[in-house]
């Protein structure tokens, strides 16, 4: 996958074919922690894991699709770590402080009522398919509810959450504000799937 040189409204730069010694470091961006929605407290601990990620995602860098289903990425910017990761991340800390969980993070507690969200991140990236002057940005996540400490635990839960935000513009203010609502609006819809597929606060099963 070749590196895409954004024209100067995204990246301040005038030239596509600069030598590598004269591209510039590469600008780190991060996404808002999303707010999710205010539910009873559950006596549960999440485990938050991503188990698959499409190929062309499992990096830090940030993946344009062009008309012609061409695939590139944006010269000069990256993630702050490996997307899989970045998403996991950012998941934990956001139903973390949604105050509705006992405990979240990326393994299972020992003798807890571990509930595990699979997720695979099937897309997080810049839509130039219809018109470049004017993108999008797709997120589409798949999740999966489990308790792990049952003896027979199913197949649990299908919960899916996908979102579209027009950024209408090549700047990257506006391409990272278009991800920040689509990714808080994928993450919306996984935790309201969670909470209702969740034991109630009095334990009981769901």
């Amino acid at each position: 996958m070749r590196r895409l040189l954004l024209p100067a409204l995204l990246l301040g730069l005038g030239a596509c074919s600069l030598p590598t010694s004269q591209v510039p470091p590469a600008t780190v961006y991060r996404l808002s922690v999303p707010a999710l929605s205010a539910a009873p407290r559950r006596p549960v601990h999440l485990v938050v894991d991503v188990a698959y990620t499409a190929p062309e995602l499992d990096t830090d860098a940030i993946v344009i699709e062009l008309p012609g289903h061409r695939l590139d990425t944006v010269a000069a910017a990256r993630w702050p770590v490996s997307l899989p990761r970045y998403v996991q991340q950012q998941l934990i800390r956001a139903f973390s402080r949604s105050g509705a969980f006992r405990q979240v993070s990326d393994t299972p507690v020992p003798g807890a009522i571990n509930y595990r969200l699979r997720l695979d991140v099937l897309d997080f990236r810049i839509d130039e398919t219809d018109d470049p002057a004017s993108p999008t940005v797709r997120v589409r996540l798949h999740g999966l509810l489990q308790r792990l400490d049952e003896i027979e635990p199913g197949g649990g839960v299908a919960l899916p959450a996908e979102a579209r935000q027009a950024a209408g513009t090549r700047r990257m203010q506006a391409i990272m504000a278009a991800f920040d609502t689509a990714f808080a609006q994928a993450a919306g819809r996984l935790a309201a799937g969670v909470m209702a597929a969740l034991p109630a606060a009095d334990g009981a099963s769901p």
